[in-house]
């Protein structure tokens, strides 16, 4: 099929960095990776997740699935 495009990064906005890193973290159990301009990255496979954190974070995000092998806690 010649050249398929991959996604590489995904990228979210939250209010509160430092919870969402604490959170990012847990959920995939990779250490993430602080950068200047309010944001994080954490390398989950060949995807990037980018979080940044904004004072009104955009809602065009309504669903993100991630496949842990873990389950969540009740």
């Amino acid at each position: 099929m010649g050249d398929v495009p991959q996604l590489f990064r995904l990228n979210i906005e939250v209010a509160d960095l430092s919870a969402a890193q604490r959170f990012y973290e847990a959920l995939l159990g990779v250490a993430g990776r602080k950068q200047a301009g309010n944001r994080f990255y954490i390398s989950v496979g060949a995807v990037a997740l980018q979080v940044v954190g904004v004072p009104e974070p955009h809602t065009a995000a309504k669903a993100l699935y991630f496949a842990t092998g873990q389950l969540p806690p009740r």
